[in-house]
């Protein structure tokens, strides 16, 4: 999600982690930070989230509602539920993809627009504002599209029907799949060349001849 961030301390403990990406653990001494932080480390070693990696500076901080900008910040929840904190992490590496293509971003959003002309603003059901709705229709669409390449398209619909926050942009995403993966394709804005996983250990990429494509 992203929010406003709030200030935070600018002391922070780094930690080199698979994929090249660094974590800045918040030294406040919170054990759950250290556990969030290891957490995640075990899901980059598991899974091969490189194609995802827009940014390579996290923040762990306990009570604080993920967001993208200026530094990517992560929360304590979900430390007994792998899935939820992948798929948490890549919503908020997506948006620093979205960020950067302005101008495929726009585009996506003014089909968008002309498709819902009228869209919810303020949880639960939308964004913080109608501009940032529009925006999550594409961020949650490529969440949906990279949880379905970890987990399987029928894990990663039950982990998204389920949220509590976007309810209605999560619910056009799920339904009309097809209609906004077209509009994001058109626009150039479709994540391409994940890592090939072997469906016999679905946990394990297979290693490619040649460099992923960002």
């Amino acid at each position: 999600m992203a929010f406003e961030p709030s200030e935070r301390p600018s002391t922070h403990r780094c930690l080199t982690l698979p994929c090249g990406a660094v974590f800045h653990a918040l030294t406040n001494g919170a054990e759950s930070e250290e556990a969030a932080r290891r957490q995640l480390q075990a899901i980059m070693t598991r899974f091969d989230v490189t194609p995802w990696l827009f940014t390579a500076d996290v923040v762990i901080e306990r009570g604080a509602i993920p967001h993208s900008h200026p530094v990517l910040t992560l929360n304590t929840r979900d430390l007994d539920n792998d899935t939820a904190k992948l798929s948490t992490f890549l919503h908020e590496q997506i948006h620093w993809l979205v960020y950067a293509d302005s101008n495929g971003t726009a585009a996506a959003i003014r089909e968008l627009q002309a498709r819902y002309p009228a869209v919810p603003v303020g949880r639960p059901d939308g964004a913080r504002s109608e501009f940032s709705t529009y925006l999550h229709l594409i961020v949650c669409w490529l969440e949906l599209d990279a949880m379905t390449h970890f987990v399987g398209a029928d894990a990663a619909r039950a982990l998204l029907a389920d949220q509590r926050f976007y309810r209605w942009i999560y619910e056009r995403v799920l339904t009309e799949t097809q209609e906004i993966g077209n509009i994001i394709r058109r626009h150039g804005l479709l994540i391409d060349n994940p890592p090939v996983l072997d469906r016999d250990r679905p946990n394990k990429p297979i290693k490619l001849s040649t460099p992923f494509a960002w």
